[in-house]
C-alpha cells in the first residue's frame, strides 16, 4: 500500500469519519415502514413461525403474505425488547458504522490510501445518507459493500472458500431484504468487467488472470440459486415486481419511486458526473480502467437513475470504481501533502453539516430534514389518536391514512387491523381504486362500504380543491372550493369524533356508530379549514357559541395544539368585535 504524508493528520482520518457515521445516523425514527416490521417480529416470535398469510389488514380477507424480510423484522424487534425505540436509533448507527468500516476496509484492501479510502467513504456515506433509514435496505447497502468487497478477493486470490462466503452472503441477504435479488446480477457485471479486462487497458502492476466464461456464467448461477434459501422458495422473486406493479399508474406522489429526470437530486447527479469525470481522468493519466467495477458500478447508476430511493446503490457501487481508479492515479508530491487535512477537514465540515443543516440554500437537505435525537419524530405519527382509539376498542374498522398504517399496526394491533400500510405488493390495485374513487362522493361511500370500513382516521390535508358542479344547461361551473376531506366525508353522513394538529377520526352516521362518541362529535369545528370554522362562528350567537364550546373542549384535551390555539386567538377577537 502507498506510504501516506502527514502521518499525525492521516491517523485521525478514520476516527473523523467515524464521528461523521454516527452523527448522519443518529436522528429519529422517521419512516413508517419501521413499526409495521416491528409489529411483523412480534407476530413472528409470539408465534414462534414466519407469517403466510396477511394479518394486519381487515381488507386482505387473510391473503397470501411473502414477508421477504423476516429476519430484519425479528432482529430489531429483539432490540426493541431489549432498549426500546431508543435502542433502535442506536441500533442504526451500529450498522452505519459497520457500512463505513466494510467500505474503508475494502478500498484499503484494494490499494488506495487512509487518505484516498477516507475522502471515497465519506462521499459514499453523504450520497446514501438520505437511505439511512430503519429499514432493511440499509443491511442491503453493507450487503453489497461485502459483496464488491468479496468479489474482488475471489478475482485476486481465486480461492473456493471466497466463493462459499459469497454463497453465504446471498442466503443471509435474501431473508433480511427482498434487493438481494440484485446480488448474482452485480456479480455477473463484476465477472464479466474482469473477463473482458484486457480490452480496457494493462494495469501499471501484475493484476490476476482473467476469469473464464464457466465463472461469468456459472458464479452468479449459484449464488441465483441461492437466493432460494428462504421460507418461500422461488415466490420472493415476485415480490419486487408486486411492488413496482402496485405503483404504476397511480395518481399519488410517492417521491421514493420518481425517476431522478422526474425528481433531479443534486448530490446524485453531481456523483454521476464527477464519477464520469473521474474515470475519464484515470482513462488518460494510467491508460486503465477497472473493467469489473466499471460495469458493476454502471449497472447500480441505471438502478438508480429509475427511482430515487435506489439512489444509495450507485454510491456504494461507484465508490469501489472511485477507488480502484485513485489507487492506480498517479498524484502529484504537493497535492499528497494537502490531502490528508483536506480531508479531515471535510470529515468535520459533513458532521456539523447532520448535526445542524441548513434551512435554506444550495445546502439544504433535499430529502427532508431530519430531527436529531434517539425517539419518534414528533408530529410525524398520530401517537395521540392512537391513544384514543386505544381507549375506544369499540371503535370498528377504519380508513387511515397511508403514511400512517404501520404506526397504526405498531401500536393497536391485535386486535385492531387497518386498511393499508407500505407493503404495497400485498394488494397491487389497492391504491390504484383508492385514487380512482377519491373525486366522488359515491365511489368513495362504495369503497368503504366494500371493505366494511365505518369511518376514517385521516391526515389533516388543508388544500383547497375546487367543488364543481353542472347547470341546467349542461355545463360544469365552479361553486367554491372544499378541502378534500370536507368533500369525502360530508357532515350529513360523517361525525368528526377526534382532531388533532396531524388527523381526523371521522364516523358513518348511518352505520350506528358508538352513542358515547356521538356526544363527543365536533359540529361547529373543522380543523382542516380553519377559516371556514371562523367564517361560520362569525355569521350567528349561536354558532359562535357552539364553536366556542368545541375549542374550549379541544384546549383542555390538547393545549399545545397549534390549530386550537390558532382558533382560540380569532374568536377572542370575534368575541371583542361583535361584543359576544
Amino acid at each position: 500500500m502507498k506510504r501516506e504524508p502527514n502521518p499525525t493528520v492521516h491517523s485521525w482520518l478514520p476516527a473523523a469519519l467515524a464521528v461523521f457515521a454516527l452523527a448522519a445516523s443518529a436522528f429519529r425514527l422517521r419512516s413508517t415502514d419501521v413499526f409495521w416490521h416491528l409489529a411483523a417480529g412480534r407476530w413472528i416470535l409470539e408465534n414462534r413461525a414466519i407469517p403466510r398469510h396477511d394479518p394486519f389488514r381487515f381488507t386482505s380477507e387473510g391473503l397470501t403474505w411473502i414477508d421477504h424480510e423476516w429476519l430484519f423484522q425479528v432482529l430489531i424487534r429483539g432490540v426493541e425488547l431489549v432498549g426500546g425505540v431508543p435502542g433502535l436509533v442506536i441500533l442504526r448507527q451500529l450498522w452505519v458504522m459497520a457500512l463505513a468500516a466494510v467500505l474503508w476496509w475494502g478500498f484499503r484492501r484494494l490499494g488506495a490510501g487512509v487518505t484516498a479510502a477516507t475522502a471515497v467513504t465519506l462521499i459514499a456515506l453523504m450520497g446514501a445518507r438520505p437511505r439511512f433509514l430503519m429499514r432493511p435496505e440499509l443491511l442491503t447497502f453493507i450487503a453489497l459493500a461485502l459483496l464488491f468487497a468479496g468479489l474482488r478477493e475471489y478475482h485476486v486470490h481465486r480461492r473456493r472458500v471466497t466463493l462459499a462466503w459469497l454463497a453465504a452472503l446471498i442466503a443471509l441477504w435474501v431473508n433480511l431484504h427482498g434487493e438481494a435479488i440484485l446480488g448474482p446480477a452485480v456479480a455477473g457485471l463484476y465477472l464479466l468487467g474482469a473477463r473482458l479486462q484486457p480490452w480496457l487497458g494493462s494495469p501499471p502492476e501484475p493484476e490476476p488472470r482473467p476469469v473464464s466464461w464457466i465463472e461469468v456464467f456459472g458464479i452468479p448461477a449459484v449464488l441465483g440459486l441461492c437466493l432460494l434459501i428462504n421460507p418461500y422458495g422461488w415466490t420472493i422473486l415476485a415480490v419486487g415486481a408486486g411492488i413496482t406493479g402496485a405503483m404504476r399508474g397511480i395518481d399519488a406522489y410517492n417521491p421514493e419511486w420518481v425517476p431522478v429526470w422526474l425528481a433531479p437530486q443534486p448530490f446524485l447527479l453531481f456523483g454521476c458526473v464527477a464519477w464520469v469525470a473521474l474515470v475519464m481522468i484515470g482513462r488518460r493519466r494510467s491508460g486503465y480502467l477497472h473493467g469489473p467495477t466499471l460495469l458493476a458500478a454502471a449497472g447500480l447508476g441505471i438502478v438508480a437513475l429509475s427511482a430515487v430511493r435506489h439512489q444509495a446503490l450507485f454510491f456504494i457501487g461507484g465508490a469501489f470504481l472511485a477507488a480502484e481508479t485513485l489507487a492506480r492515479l498517479p498524484v502529484a508530491e504537493p497535492m499528497r501533502r494537502r490531502a490528508p487535512m483536506w480531508t479531515l477537514w471535510a470529515c468535520i465540515a459533513a458532521t456539523l453539516w447532520c448535526l445542524a443543516p441548513p434551512s435554506s440554500g444550495p445546502l439544504q437537505p433535499r430529502q427532508g430534514r431530519f430531527t436529531l435525537g434517539y425517539g419518534i419524530e414528533p408530529g410525524r405519527f398520530p401517537e395521540a389518536a392512537a391513544d384514543f382509539l386505544e381507549h375506544h376498542p369499540e371503535v370498528g374498522p377504519l380508513f387511515n391514512s397511508f403514511a400512517h398504517g404501520g404506526y397504526l399496526i405498531w401500536r393497536l394491533y391485535p386486535p385492531r387491523q387497518v386498511f393499508h400500510e407500505g407493503r404495497m405488493e400485498l394488494q397491487p390495485d389497492l391504491l390504484r381504486q383508492i385514487g380512482e374513487t377519491r373525486g366522488s362522493n359515491r365511489a368513495w361511500a362504495q369503497l368503504m362500504e366494500r371493505y366494511g370500513a365505518v369511518g376514517a382516521l385521516v391526515r389533516i390535508d388543508p388544500r383547497p380543491r375546487p367543488v364543481v358542479t353542472r347547470n341546467e344547461l349542461g355545463e360544469m361551473e365552479l361553486e367554491g372550493y372544499e378541502t378534500a376531506n370536507a368533500l369525502l366525508f360530508p357532515r350529513e353522513h360523517y361525525a368528526l369524533v377526534y382532531w388533532d394538529d396531524l388527523v381526523m377520526l371521522f364516523l358513518d352516521r348511518r352505520l350506528d356508530p358508538p352513542r358515547l362518541l356521538l356526544d363527543q362529535e365536533f359540529y361547529y369545528v373543522f380543523p382542516e379549514d380553519p377559516r371556514a370554522t371562523l367564517s361560520r362562528a362569525a355569521s350567528s350567537r349561536e354558532s359562535f357559541q357552539g364553536t366556542w364550546a368545541e375549542v374550549e373542549r379541544s384546549l383542555v384535551d390538547q393545549p399545545n395544539g397549534r390549530i386550537v390555539r390558532v382558533l382560540s386567538s380569532e374568536l377572542e377577537k370575534i368575541k371583542a368585535a361583535r361584543g359576544w
